[in-house]
């Protein structure tokens, strides 16, 4: 991995689909030495050397993410590692000088992190027996030894989730730009780097989604049925009710509600492990409203898609699909 590209990745400059590819290469090179190396050489080239505005960039990222003000560290690689790869909208001087100078005073935090690749799922049950189902190339990290005072998660990626019932400790999901504040619920959420759009979907229970998205701060109070839409370029905020609607829990099943051919494309990408290329910029933004509940193929999803027949589709080979 270039430096420039993680160095623009630090500064909110990276495209969503640079950025996921980064954040999976911090997963995939987390005990790699070059991360180190990487990441020290970002902090000597600094010109920034105000400690108290590092000191409070790095308390900011340190709320934000759950984990406590500093106190002392035992496990000061994993969160160097763990934050710096997370704390893109932290400006680098700042939030590095100050890992390098407060990290020492961290307390003790079990961090686990569990990654579910593309075309794969996985169950996670939290010690408060509440149950994530990661999606394909979906990211779920949180403090274990933490979590029965701070029932925080934070999510990378789509997941649904059954959150267990505790009036007295809300669940808190965390996403990019986006926070679900939960007493017992079950419901999905798609937060990839790479949509256009935040998305929760809500089947049982209420849950409060704040989000700020280019500094526009949206808070919703979410009923049973509700799917809420957010733009990440514009902010714009949509919401339904689909009282009707299913839970599809852990199975592969596909709702497509009010969504664009993109955002569809990338999660068809995500779980079937094939390259889809949208060569119509017309096509992009058109919406479809779908469900497909019987584990269909992705070419009979694009064929039912495909049923106005607007689109060409080619598949190149086993691995590439063009839509015209």
């Amino acid at each position: 991995m270039k430096k420039e590209s993680i160095k623009m990745f630090f500064e909110s400059q990276s495209t969503p689909a640079d950025s996921e590819k980064i954040e999976q290469w911090y997963i995939n090179n987390i005990n790699n030495a070059e991360l180190d190396t990487i990441l020290l050489e970002l902090l000597k080239e600094c010109t920034h050397q105000d400690e108290q505005k590092a000191r409070n960039a790095f308390n900011r990222t340190c709320y934000r993410i759950g984990i406590g003000t500093p106190q002392g560290i035992k496990k000061r690689k994993t969160i160097y590692r763990w934050i710096s790869g997370i704390a893109a909208t932290v400006l680098i001087c700042g939030f590095l000088l100050g890992i390098h100078l407060w990290s020492p005073r961290f307390g003790d935090i079990d961090l686990e992190k569990v990654y579910a690749s593309a075309g794969d799922s996985k169950m996670v049950i939290l010690p408060d027996s509440t149950k994530i189902y990661l999606k394909p190339t979906s990211t779920l990290f949180y403090a274990a030894n933490d979590f029965a005072r701070n029932r925080k998660v934070h999510l990378f990626g789509e997941a649904y989730v059954e959150v267990t019932k505790d009036m007295k400790h809300p669940f808190f999901v965390v996403c990019n730009n986006a926070t679900i504040k939960v007493l017992g619920t079950k419901f999905n959420v798609q937060s990839h780097e790479s949509d256009s759009e935040f998305e929760v979907m809500l089947y049982e229970g209420c849950v409060d989604v704040e989000s700020d998205f280019n500094n526009k701060q949206v808070e919703v109070l979410m009923a049973p049925g509700d799917i809420i839409k957010i733009d990440k370029n514009t902010s714009e905020m949509s919401q339904m009710n689909i009282s009707t609607i299913a839970n599809p829990g852990q199975s592969r099943k596909f709702y497509f509600i009010d969504k664009k051919l993109e955002d569809i494309t990338n999660q068809l990408e995500r779980h079937f492990q094939k390259k889809i290329v949208i060569t119509n910029p017309k096509l992009k933004s058109i919406k479809y409203d779908a469900i497909f509940a019987n584990d269909e193929t992705i070419e009979q999803i694009l064929n039912c898609l495909n049923a106005s027949q607007q689109m060409k589709i080619i598949y190149h080979d086993n691995t590439i699909i063009e839509i015209r």
